[in-house]
């Protein structure tokens, strides 16, 4: 009921003096925090990154070549492990079509070698990539050596001035005898 004010002066830093300790503090347990953290998180991403690691190995090792797919990666009971399946199954079938190709390009070699005609792929540069065996009797010159001669170089240039025309035909498509 008295009509008096009362002020109190209280410099500024000693005002906000706990809000800045609460500050301090704050960004103190932060750090901590983080530097605590930090190598949990980087231990537990490599942890489960791990078995990709593996599998990107072992996919790098099976393409030079050696060996088979280890069967312990395809047995886990996770996403790595239906990878790792779906991968060993998709070689498998790789493996397959291409023992399935071997054997037929032998089969079809077979049947060109045994006929007694000049049989021979030319690729559009005019070079031989396949040869069936009789050109080995007619040239004297083994498949090995034939393949990527020129047309020219095998027939020499007689010879090639006589199938040239035949050769061009052939290769824009037409049928030529």
């Amino acid at each position: 009921s008295v009509p008096w004010v009362l002020m109190a002066a209280l410099p500024v830093e000693e005002a906000y003096a706990p809000i800045v300790a609460a500050q301090t503090r704050i960004v103190e347990v932060a750090l901590l925090l983080v530097l605590l953290l930090a190598p949990l998180v980087w231990f537990g991403a490599a942890y489960m990154i791990a078995p990709l690691l593996v599998l990107h190995n072992t996919i790098r090792e099976m393409r030079g070549g050696s060996g088979k797919f280890p069967q312990k990666l395809a047995n886990r009971r996770d996403e790595i492990g239906d990878l790792a399946a779906e991968f060993s199954s998709l070689m498998r079938e790789r493996n397959e079509a291409g023992a399935a190709l071997e054997e037929s390009a032998h089969r079809l070699r077979m049947i060109a070698d045994s006929m007694p005609a000049l049989i021979a792929y030319i690729d559009s540069g005019e070079r031989y990539r396949f040869a069936n065996a009789t050109y080995q009797e007619w040239f004297g010159l083994a498949r090995e050596q034939m393949l990527g001669r020129t047309v020219r170089e095998v027939y020499g240039e007689q010879g090639y001035a006589l199938r040239a025309p035949h050769i061009r035909r052939v290769l824009s498509g037409h049928e030529v005898e």
